[in-house]
């Protein structure tokens, strides 16, 4: 078994704790800033930036519905899940746009800037996109 790096241990433990089987939990809209800055920073190795806005992107469609007893997929807890974790993609807004200037990311990026404003629209394009 071949060792991981401190940055895929996290990543691993982030898909189940923040978003674990397309479910969010309160934590989520917290964490979001800080993947957010994680991922525009200047030292950021591209791999990693590319992760964690593919975690942002799974984030971005499980905000986009209610899973009110949490036995699905969708944002669970209190009511306030999904619009706190768009509004929290939405303050990081000016962070994320420098990261659409790399072409693979643009799409993913460009979708996430739609969540708040459309949450349907903007998860739709966010499921084609990481189905690819």
């Amino acid at each position: 078994m071949g060792e991981t790096s401190a940055f895929d241990d996290a990543i691993y433990l982030l898909y189940g704790n923040i978003w674990h089987q397309g479910t969010i939990y309160q934590a989520t809209a917290y964490a979001v800033p800080f993947l957010v800055a994680y991922a525009a920073g200047d030292n950021t190795p591209q791999q990693q930036r590319r992760s964690i806005i593919e975690l942002l992107a799974f984030i971005g469609i499980a905000s986009s519905f209610e899973a009110p007893e949490g036995y699905y997929a969708g944002s669970w807890g209190s009511t306030n899940v999904g619009p706190n974790t768009r509004a929290a993609i939405a303050t990081s807004a000016d962070r994320l746009r420098p990261m659409a200037d790399d072409p693979e990311l643009r799409p993913v990026i460009d979708a996430l800037l739609r969540l708040p404003d459309n949450p349907e629209q903007a998860a739709t394009a966010l499921s084609a996109l990481v189905d690819d």
